[in-house]
Formats: C-alpha cells, sequence, structure tokens
C-alpha cells in the first residue's frame, strides 16, 4: 500500500470558497483554532485564496486511535507570493516596480517605502511560524517549522511575487496618485503644486524672475519635507520653468529686470499669490 502522503486519495486541496465556509465571522465553524495551516492562511489571507487557491496541498489519515491526522504535501507557490501583496483590508500593500527591479510597502501615511527582499523573506518565514504554533497536534507541523522556513524556499517565493505583483511604469507617473518617499516624480508633482498653489496671473507690471522663482521653489519643498540633493541643478531648475510655461501659459522672457537691476529671464504678467513669498527672495538676494 502506498504511504498516505503518496495516496492521492488522501490528498486534498481547499478552493477558496471553503476556506471561507470554514469561518465564521472571523472564528473556525467548529473550533477556537484553524483545523489546517490551509485553514489558517485561508482566513488571514482571503483575497489570496481567492485568487490563487490552496496554500497547501494537504493529505489526511486516520491513526490507530481513530483520530484524523493532516501532514503537508506541498506548498502553493502562488498562493505564498500574492500573500506577500500585504492584507488589503487593513490598508497593507506591497507592490514589484519592474522599471527599477525593487518592491514598495505602503506605510500608514500612503507614501511607499523600499522593501528589502530579505525583509519579505523574514515576512513570510514569521507567517510560517505563527501558522506552525496555533495548529492542534492533529497537524503534521514539522513542514511549517523546517522545510517551508529554508533560505532557499523563502527566496523561490519571493522571485515569483515579482511577476505576481507587479504594477505598470505609470504605477508612480507624475499624474500617478501613488507616492514614493524620494522618487523621481515627486520633485515634478511638488512643481506643479508649487506653481498651482503659489504663482498666479497678475496684470499691470507685474514679473517674476526665474531666480524668484526657483529660491521660492526650494522653500517650498524644505517647508514640505521634500528633499533636493542638488539645489543647483540646471535640469532641475528647467524643470521648474517648463511648469510655469505649462501652466499659466505665459511665454518666458529675456528681457527682464531682478531685484538688483540685472538683465534677467523671467514672467511678464505673473506674480507670488503669497506675498511672504517676495520678501523671503528679496531677503535671500
Amino acid at each position: 500500500m502506498a504511504p498516505p502522503t503518496d495516496n492521492p486519495l488522501n490528498q486534498r486541496l481547499f478552493t477558496g470558497e471553503e476556506l471561507g465556509k470554514a469561518w465564521v465571522y472571523g472564528e473556525p465553524a467548529s473550533s477556537s483554532k484553524p483545523l489546517t495551516p490551509s485553514h489558517w492562511f485561508g482566513h488571514h489571507f482571503p483575497d489570496a485564496a481567492s485568487q490563487h487557491g490552496s496554500p497547501f496541498l494537504e493529505t489526511t489519515e486516520t491513526d490507530s486511535n481513530g483520530l484524523q491526522l493532516t501532514r503537508i504535501v506541498a506548498l502553493n507557490v502562488e498562493f505564498f507570493a500574492a500573500l506577500l501583496g500585504g492584507d488589503s483590508r487593513l490598508g497593507h500593500r506591497v507592490i514589484f516596480y519592474p522599471p527599477e527591479g525593487r518592491f514598495y510597502y505602503k506605510e500608514v501615511d500612503g507614501i511607499f517605502h523600499v522593501a528589502a527582499e530579505g525583509r519579505l523573506a523574514s515576512l513570510l518565514a514569521a507567517l510560517l511560524l505563527r501558522c506552525a504554533g496555533e495548529m492542534p497536534l492533529t497537524v503534521d507541523r514539522r513542514p511549517l517549522f523546517v522545510e517551508f522556513r529554508e533560505e532557499q524556499r523563502l527566496i523561490e517565493v519571493v522571485r515569483k511575487s515579482r511577476s505576481t505583483l507587479a504594477v505598470a511604469e505609470g504605477f508612480f507617473g507624475v499624474d500617478s496618485v501613488n507616492r514614493r518617499a524620494a522618487g523621481p516624480e515627486s520633485i515634478d508633482q511638488t512643481a506643479r503644486s508649487f506653481v498651482d498653489s503659489s504663482v498666479e496671473i497678475a496684470e499691470g507690471t507685474m514679473r517674476l524672475t526665474v531666480g524668484e522663482l526657483f529660491a521660492a521653489f526650494l522653500e517650498y519643498c524644505r517647508l514640505n519635507g521634500v528633499q533636493i540633493q542638488q539645489q543647483g541643478d540646471r535640469k532641475l531648475k528647467r524643470m521648474v520653468v517648463e511648469t510655469v510655461n505649462q501652466h499659466h501659459g505665459v511665454r518666458l522672457r529675456h528681457d527682464l529686470m531682478d531685484s538688483r537691476g540685472r538683465c534677467a529671464k523671467g514672467w511678464s504678467g505673473l506674480m507670488f499669490r503669497n506675498q511672504a513669498l517676495n520678501g523671503y527672495e528679496l531677503a535671500r538676494n
């Protein structure tokens, strides 16, 4: 006779619907603890179970005392790769950004931060350990504690999650609602916000020079916690200037005079909404 784990008659995969029915209002229907590892992970990560099915291939057998024993035969890599994406019910989210080949996790403030692959592997190892600790004595916990927590197995799941959790290149685009810490697009987004909130069309002889605008922009970044690596970067200054041109449709001139009477580039017919910005700029000059 084939060993219990090799006998297909003893093997079982759970569907997402079956895992959902095993629990009632967040608690197991027949016990204060989950019956199997699949039930445990299916309860804590229902989205992954719904999309990728049973967390494990399990077998059941009855011992000489009539007890039904559960053993784990194999791990569903797709399920655990999706699991690393977080729990949407709690607002958790992890994504893989292909253009950079990096993972990002979403903090409670809504900002995405870089997540090291080792950190994701450690999270998975901790979840397997926690599951093992909450299993009844009728479950063989060794695979949860040993085999599935081996480094190579964890790396396999993390690598699989690169495709499972991949997002489009525009996920962190300038027009995207998604924000990340110190992302290159954050400067563009900040520039748009600055121009929209701080610069307006003016009547008469009002004018605004590039130098005044850029110094005020740097102060705006400082006040809003946006880090600028190279404040004198010509590309950064050009980007702010182009943002003004696009937003207000006013042509950049090369024949204005700055506060010191020197020839300067700038715009005629623009001014700061907040007069304090003018005072700040003049003080800096």
